[in-house]
């Protein structure tokens, strides 16, 4: 009779962090199971973009000059 009302008890009583045991279970199994172990961190830098398209610029108008 104990093993079978242990569960209930625990869902009834258990709290960690303030969050009853259900959705303490539902947070550590998608953090375990469902989510990617590791997350790629990717910004989008404006400034690098425009340095780049400078550069290409400057590149394209030296090709320019060059071939006249």
């Amino acid at each position: 009779m104990v093993i079978v009302m242990l569960p209930w008890f625990l869902f009834a009583m258990y709290e960690k962090n303030g969050m009853p045991l259900e959705k303490f279970l539902r947070c550590v199994i998608s953090v375990k199971l469902t989510r990617p172990k590791i997350r790629t961190y990717q910004t989008n830098n404006l400034y690098a973009a425009t340095g780049r398209q400078i550069q290409l610029y400057r590149e394209v108008q030296n090709i320019v000059k060059g071939k006249k």
